[in-house]
């Protein structure tokens, strides 16, 4: 009997979603989440061609602490009998998230011109901009609106693999724009091993460049953190 793939049930993301105009373009984020992550997870010395400069060190660790803060809040929320006003400490953290992946330039006490920022750091290696940082905010076409008005994040640290969900009590019909959540997930590197990831592997798709061929891109190993697409 030959195994048929399609019979499985699949977890697509919410067809509203992706009849979005910017729906397309907005698929690369999943790949460009994995090498951002990809790049954070490298030793010093995998980057030493291109090291990181004082303002992305900060920048890596500032943003770092927003991942780890926001899941830590989700998990007692989710699981513990936790006062519910601790949902507005964890949307606050979605904005703040997600205004880094827009682009935003953190303050910081370095001298540095220009201040770097995330989609910055992902093209000095890729050569890429991160798909959430371009375009107007205003246009509803593009990826930039869809991000910044439809999407809040929850970062997941329990799976390689994140998702977009509709938000508790929102559907398709509901009024609301900013129905939908996407996971980003965050877990603990792997061990390297030839079984998981190598220090090669991890280097090597961290820097894997984007080309105009490149409109979908997946890891070279289940073990790099994945976002929907």
């Amino acid at each position: 009997m030959t195994f048929d793939i399609s019979l499985l049930p699949r977890e697509l993301p919410p067809e509203d979603l992706r009849n979005e105009p910017a729906w397309k373009e907005f698929q690369q984020f999943g790949a460009q989440w994995s090498q951002l992550i990809a790049l954070f997870w490298c030793e010093p010395e995998l980057t030493k061609d291109k090291e990181f400069t004082k303002a992305e060190v900060k920048l890596k660790q500032d943003f770092i602490k927003l991942l780890k803060d926001q899941a830590t809040l989700t998990q007692a929320f989710l699981k513990c009998d936790t006062p519910s006003n601790i949902n507005d400490d964890i949307v606050s953290y979605s904005n703040q998230i997600k205004d880094y992946l827009l682009d935003y330039k953190p303050k910081t006490d370095l001298k540095t011109d220009p201040l770097p920022t995330l989609s910055s750091l992902l093209f000095k290696y890729t050569g890429k901009d991160l798909v959430t940082a371009v375009g107007d905010v205003e246009d509803k076409k593009t990826v930039k609106y869809l991000f910044k008005n439809k999407i809040n994040v929850q970062v997941i640290t329990d799976s390689f693999v994140g998702r977009i969900i509709y938000a508790a009590g929102q559907d398709e019909d509901s009024p609301r724009e900013d129905k939908y959540i996407l996971e980003l997930a965050y877990p603990p590197r792997p061990a390297f091993h030839n079984t998981t990831i190598t220090e090669d592997t991890l280097f090597g798709w961290a820097k894997e460049e984007w080309n105009s061929n490149n409109s979908y891109k997946t890891p070279p190993s289940c073990y790099f953190p994945w976002s929907a697409c």
